[in-house]
This record gives structure tokens, sequence and C-alpha cells, in this order.
């Protein structure tokens, strides 16, 4: 059944074409025989010809050419003689490289002379160049092949399997490898070592990569034995921490103390101060002094009033005022008074 190329669309774009240019791209990279990866790893085959003048192949490129043992390589193919086989040379545009195969097969039903069950083909692309593909195709009877394998069958006896069957033309040293006959096990040795080669580039890119990701583990093992250890030392610290908080907080509290203390008014220099400037003939009874810097006074002198002037005119007070009315002792001949004022460096005391 046909698969509707149309059905594979994504924006416009066809993946059944993308999908083949990725197959022929991978194909030319790892299975054509000017690859760097099959020149060096392919198989060699002992091309075995009915004269006995054999010849190694590698890749498809003739290595020497002499007469050989099994020493050399374990496999082998045998070559048809140019009567047995039609050799035809067909052009094709370069736009429709990725369906060789599919034209290749159709070219083979429409030229073959032997029966479409009898008929078995090789090809090979040229050279392209801008004008189009160059591809040469050589046709042979399946029967005649058989025959072939089974008159030569002592050349290829003591080589190991199947031969496969080759067929190199006059004018060209790259041989036409027939399908469905001994390719299979170069093909398959190619494929394990191939596969060999890409289990070691993985392990390489692994031992690389861990080693590239080797001090980044180590690093990661040590930050995290530094945030254990720091962890740790937070703990054995926190004892410390407290008491250090609890030591701030007795600071704040000291210091809000001695900034009370200091607010308030220096009691010695203001007693001083009044004692100084009170007369000889004014006598104090009593004298307080509040924190906001209030000062009352109480005493008997001979002129109360003289007094509360003295005190009115000192910068040191302010608001000086009597606080009852003067009160004549007759028996001493004294007024009692009784004096509020205001300490004129309260405010900057504060």
């Amino acid at each position: 059944m046909a698969i509707n190329r149309n059905q594979f669309n994504l924006f416009g774009l066809n993946l059944v074409t993308g999908y083949e240019y990725v197959r022929d791209g991978l194909r030319e990279l790892f299975h054509d025989d000017d690859a760097w990866l099959k020149q060096r790893l392919d198989p060699a085959v002992m091309l075995l010809r009915p004269g006995g003048r054999n010849q190694v192949f590698k890749a498809g490129v003739l290595q020497r050419t002499e007469n050989m043992g099994k020493a050399e390589t374990d496999l082998c193919a045998i070559a048809l003689p140019s009567e047995k086989v039609l050799l035809k040379t067909i052009s094709l545009p370069l736009s429709i490289r990725s369906d060789v195969n599919r034209i290749v097969a159709s070219e083979v039903l429409a030229q073959s002379p032997f029966p479409a069950d009898d008929t078995c083909y090789s090809w090979r692309a040229l050279e392209s160049g801008e004008s189009g593909l160059q591809v040469r195709i050589a046709i042979c009877a399946n029967s005649t092949v058989q025959g072939l394998l089974k008159e030569h069958q002592g050349l290829f006896s003591a080589f190991q399997g199947a031969p496969e069957v080759w067929f190199l033309p006059a004018d060209s040293e790259r041989p036409l490898v027939f399908e469905g006959f001994g390719e299979h096990q170069r093909r398959g040795r190619y494929r394990r070592k191939l596969a060999h080669v890409a289990a070691l580039c993985g392990y390489s890119v692994l031992v690389v990569g861990f080693l590239l990701a080797l001090p980044m583990v180590v690093k990661s093992f040590e930050l995290r034995s530094l945030e254990k250890q720091l962890s740790e030392y937070e703990n054995m610290a926190q004892p410390a921490m407290n008491a250090r908080q609890a030591l701030m907080g007795y600071n704040e509290r000291a210091a809000e103390l001695q900034n009370y203390v200091n607010k308030q008014p220096e009691y010695p220099d203001v007693l001083a101060y009044i004692a100084q400037m009170t007369p000889d003939e004014v006598y104090l009874h009593s004298l307080e002094i509040e924190s906001s810097g209030g000062v009352k006074v109480s005493g008997s002198a001979i002129d109360a009033s003289v007094y509360l002037q003295a005190l009115i005119k000192d910068e040191m007070f302010t608001d000086v005022k009597a606080l009852q009315a003067f009160r004549r002792n007759e028996r001493t001949g004294t007024e009692r008074f009784v004096i509020e004022m205001t300490l004129s460096q309260a405010e900057d005391v504060e």
C-alpha cells in the first residue's frame, strides 16, 4: 500500500522528505565507502577470481593484488565474469537523490532480460556533478550466480561463511556488491565495530563529564561539610549570642538611666548658688528642688520683698513668685515667705 506523503506535513514542511534527507546523510556518514569510519573499520574482503588472481578490498577500495591465503582475511567474495552481467548507466536529477533505490528497482524491472524472480542486481552512485547523478547498475540472473557459486565452491570453502558476490567493471576499481548473498556478515561486523566505537565514545564522554564534574562534586561536599560545621558552631555560640543580646539590653537600659540622671539638676551646685546669693539676714527653713527644675524656698527675712526682688533679678531663676503673702512675726520682727521659682538652666539640663 502506497503512503500518501502529504499526510506527514508540519507547517508546510514535508516530514518524509526531511526524514529521507537525514537517513541518506547518516548512510553517507557511516556506510558510504568513502566515509572515514568505514575506511578504517570495515572488514577486509578477499575477492576471488576463477583464474586464481586474488585482490583484497576494504571499504570498496583495492588494498593489494597478490595470491593470498586465509591469513589475510576470513571473508571472501567471488567476482562475476563480465559476460554474465548487463551493465547500464543512468542519469538522474539531484532533486530525486533520496528516491534512487526505488528508481533503480523500477529501472531493473524495465531493463532486465531475465525473469523478475530470477533477477539480481547491484548499483553504485558515481560522482555527481551539477548536471545530475550518474548511477551504474549491474544486472545478472540469480540462477547464473548460484551456478557460479556451486562451480567454484572450492575457492571459498576455506573462508568463513557464505561468499559475497561482486562485479568489478573494467573501467573502475570500485566493486558493485550484489545483495542477498554473504555481504550481511561483513556489514554485521562493521555495525558491531561501530557500536563498539560508539560505546567507547560514550564511555569517554562519561569519563570526561565525570572528571569535569568531580571538582564541583568535591566542592559541593565541602560546602555541605562547612554548612554543617557552621550550624554546629551556631548552636554552640547560641548561649553566647543570647548573653550578648541580654548584655546589649542591659547596656541600653543603663544608657537610658544615665541619660535620665544627666537630665537631673546638679543639686549641690544649686544649693551652693542659693546659699551664696542669700543674704545673712535671710533665714531658709526648707528648700525643695524638683527634677523638672522647679525650686520652692521657704524661710524668714527682715524684709522678704527685698529677697524676692533679688531672686527675680537673678538670671539663674525664672517665674519667681510668692505663693502666699508675707507674714510678719512680731516676736522676731521677721517676715515669713514661701517663694516658688524655676531654674533657668533646667531646659539646658534636660
